[in-house]
């Protein structure tokens, strides 16, 4: 009687990362669009104060500084 070892194979082990690849794949590109996103709204956030203090500056004939904080 032949004993059977228990495990997998390489033949099974190299389909299951290959279906694990292509899960991540598909669903990379939509985390990612989520980042893209969210630095845009950012983007749009600083831009849109920087032109408002620009403006004031302008109207009260002051300077007025935007401030980091990172």
């Amino acid at each position: 009687m032949v004993k059977k070892q228990a495990g997998f194979t390489l033949l099974e082990l190299a389909v299951v990362l290959l279906i694990i690849g292509l899960i991540l794949a598909i669903a990379m590109p939509h985390f990612g669009g989520f980042q893209g996103a969210e630095l845009r709204s950012e983007a749009h956030r600083l831009a849109t104060r920087s032109h408002y203090l620009y403006q004031e500056a302008g109207a009260q004939k002051v300077l007025l500084r935007l401030n980091f904080d990172l």
